[in-house]
């Protein structure tokens, strides 16, 4: 018996939309595997399931024939556009305002490279760092 796989497609109305991306990709990516989909004509896939929205993404890229071949260029253009770039000054200011507890040594409270490096820490340790 052949079960129908259903595609994917890009959630652009989320709010997180970078998450909903990887997401998608991920989907994708399995739906690829699934179905044995050749790298070659992965492209195709991945722009119509985007819908209008990665249409007009696509269509500013102005990709060669050859770079279509491999679909690594079509993720990575999306996610150029799609998720945020860190900012490393919101980071600075967080770390600006850790305050370092008595018991604790330098290398404890860690170097800033560090957490300028890190993925955010959550809100309970973040406040809990900063409070006076």
């Amino acid at each position: 018996m052949s079960a129908s796989v259903p595609h994917p497609t890009m959630d652009w109305e989320c709010a997180e939309r970078a998450q909903a991306f990887k997401e998608f990709k991920q989907v994708a990516d399995m739906w690829f595997n699934i179905k044995g989909t050749k790298k070659e004509d992965q492209h195709n896939y991945i722009v119509l399931w985007t819908g209008r929205e990665g249409l007009k993404m696509f269509n500013t890229w102005g990709l060669t024939t050859e770079q279509l071949k491999d679909p690594k260029n079509i993720w990575d253009k999306f996610k150029e556009q799609i998720e945020p770039p860190e900012n490393f000054h919101i980071h600075r200011l967080e770390f600006l305002r850790f305050k370092q507890k008595q018991q604790e040594t330098v290398d404890d409270l860690g170097s800033p490279h560090l957490w300028c490096q890190a993925p955010r820490n959550t809100k309970k340790h973040f406040l809990e760092r900063t409070k006076s």
